[in-house]
């Protein structure tokens, strides 16, 4: 039999017959299956031979969008090490003939293979060392080309991106500069081979609407699995956001299983400033007279790592507000209604200590409500005075505020949003170490409500004392407001 005849059925396993007989890797390669034995009988001229591969049939389980073992070592071994060495000369050797004239198309796709099975097997140790390794810019942008054109290369190429992204946080000033070269080529390269097929689409609440990919009962089911803000369990819970003046929008890609960043909006009279009365809204698929006139987004989820730093939300925001304009012509407000998802541990934190040694070690320990008192300068002088004369100092009243009982009196709750209303101004606009004000800002909105008890769940409580925020999207302004925050000088427009 022919192998262009056997080769459909038995890709996989004649991938590693093929690197027996051209490849530097064949020891390693011996090792990398070891876990499995697979039989099958292959019929020459000659008669059927048996043949037993060593084949790994369960791919090891990976983290989202990782393609990291759960089970990884945490340091480099022999093993390893020597997947790093194989790896790197696939790459060069790819680089070095993949694009000529004389190149076997097969082997070339085998190549390609075994470079997504050997950066699999690494841990995460050994995806560092690769990056330590001296590859050209050239080879890289080769072989990332290549991989792009593989039926699986794209999503490959996104998660190893999203691998180099996590360790360049980590490592920090201590990542070699070609992991940040690695990252940008990646970048371009994804750029180039997912946005042209983009696919922007509205979920509808039926559960038989065939839309661009697949069924939308696949779709609901993948939303409510990548839902951060404000969590689903059940399509129940999604089919409460999917009424008449419940949107969500999502960007596909047919070739990734799952959805890239989608946008979930509520279509209200006014701009809203409660999360619970819009998922709560018994009305939301009645009849609005007269027609809303406020947009409200109110969660977006970007959901590949690999992709950060091509703005999927920004553009969804964008494609979403075109087609708003179309489609709901009465809405002339487009604002969020956001979390700050780091108000309370910013709050917990401890101020940074002058000086050193013991002193400064024992700071954490010492202080563990040390930021209230820092903040009290915030304060107007009465509105301190009142906390140190009923609480006995800032630290006491912010003990008092962690524990949460407040909430169910209206006198203390009264109190509590008097002083926090200052503070998350100011941790706004002075301190801005919010991912979500960041991201807003970043495309060009603008500061405009916050809402005192926005958000009563556990979650919102937990992260912002209740505290949202809306960021109005002001169309005429901006993408001068974007490039005022982003060009260096971090300007904030500001109604607060």
């Amino acid at each position: 039999m022919a192998t262009s005849v056997i080769r459909p059925v038995l890709a996989p396993r004649l991938l590693l017959l093929r690197h027996l007989t051209h490849s530097r890797s064949t020891p390693l390669l011996l090792a990398h299956f070891h876990q499995h034995r697979t039989s099958w009988t292959l019929t020459t001229a000659s008669g059927p031979t048996r043949c037993t591969i060593m084949t790994n049939n369960d791919p090891p389980s990976r983290s989202l969008h990782s393609g990291t073992p759960a089970d990884a070592p945490a340091t480099t071994n022999s093993y390893q090490a020597r997947l790093v060495v194989d790896l790197v000369r696939s790459l060069e050797r790819i680089g070095s003939f993949a694009m000529t004239s004389m190149s076997d198309p097969l082997s070339v796709e085998d190549d390609l293979a075994q470079i997504r099975t050997l950066y699999r097997s690494m841990d995460r140790s050994a995806k560092l060392g690769l990056w330590e390794q001296e590859v050209s810019v050239r080879t890289l942008a080769k072989v990332a080309k290549l991989l792009a054109q593989q039926p699986w290369g794209l999503d490959f190429l996104i998660q190893v991106r999203g691998d180099l992204l996590t360790t360049m946080r980590s490592r920090s000033a201590t990542s070699p500069p070609s992991l940040q070269t690695a990252i940008n080529v990646l970048k371009r390269q994804i750029q180039t081979s997912l946005l042209p097929g983009l696919q922007f689409v509205q979920l509808s609440r039926g559960s038989s609407d065939e839309l661009s990919r697949g069924s939308s009962d696949e779709l609901k089911r993948k939303i409510i699995q990548y839902e951060t803000v404000h969590l689903m369990k059940t399509t129940n819970d999604l089919d409460k956001r999917l009424q008449r003046y419940r949107l969500i929008y999502a960007f596909l890609h047919p070739r990734l299983a799952d959805p890239i960043a989608f946008l979930q909006i509520a279509l209200t009279p006014t701009l809203s400033g409660s999360v619970q009365s819009i998922l709560n809204d018994a009305t939301a698929n009645e009849q609005m007279d007269p027609p809303p006139t406020a947009a409200i987004f109110y969660s977006v989820n970007s959901t590949m790592r690999g992709l950060a730093g091509i703005h999927m939300g920004s553009r969804i925001i964008k494609a979403a507000v075109a087609d708003l304009q179309v489609h709901h012509p009465s809405v002339t407000v487009f604002s969020t209604l956001s979390p700050i998802p780091s108000l309370r541990a910013w709050l917990q934190s401890t101020p940074p200590t002058r000086g050193s040694g013991p002193r400064r070690a024992m700071g954490a320990a010492a202080e563990p409500y040390g930021r209230w008192e820092a903040v009290g300068a915030i304060l107007p002088a009465t509105l301190r005075e009142a906390v140190v004369r009923h609480f006995g100092s800032l630290s006491k009243f912010g003990k008092m505020v962690n524990q949460g009982k407040w909430v169910h009196d209206p006198a203390q709750r009264r109190f509590v949003r008097a002083v926090l209303t200052p503070i998350c101004k100011h941790y706004l606009l002075k301190v801005r170490n919010d991912p979500v004000e960041r991201f807003h800002l970043g495309n060009g909105a603008t500061l405009l409500r916050l809402n005192w008890l926005g958000d009563v769940s556990p979650k919102g409580l937990s992260q912002s004392y209740g505290f949202m925020v809306n960021y109005w999207y002001d169309l005429p302004n901006l993408e001068a407001n974007a490039r005022a925050f982003n060009r260096g000088r971090g300007t904030i427009v500001s109604k607060l």
